[in-house]
């Protein structure tokens, strides 16, 4: 499958809601049926139904700040949004959780 889509999501535009209304799922999902390996056909359903995943974010940033636990011993901001992986503060500054899995922190909520 990797021949007809690539293994990489945007994460900026992910992050700034950017999404890209021109593909059709749906016809997306009945042309890639055509190569779909024969191993893979058992997980094919004939059934059309499109899932849509909201996430709690309040505001999007326009601009996205990334920030690393090697580089930034403290991250300090108001949780405003969960996308996928990512936690958005104070609307720009971003931590992939999942690329510190393993680490060990401390943390602190404050009203």
């Amino acid at each position: 499958m990797k021949e007809f889509y690539a293994d990489k999501t945007n994460w900026q535009s992910m992050l700034r809601n950017i999404h890209d209304d021109s593909i059709d799922l749906e016809d997306e999902k009945w042309r890639i049926h055509e190569e779909l390996p024969s191993d893979l056909t058992q997980y094919w359903l004939e059934d059309d139904q499109i899932f849509e995943f909201n996430y709690p974010v309040l505001n999007y940033p326009s601009k996205v700040s990334s920030l690393s636990f090697d580089k930034t011993a403290v991250v300090k901001g108001t949780l405003t949004g969960i996308r996928g992986q990512y936690l958005i503060f104070d609307e720009k500054n971003v931590i992939n959780i999942r690329r510190h899995t393993g680490y060990e922190i401390d943390f602190d909520a404050l009203s």
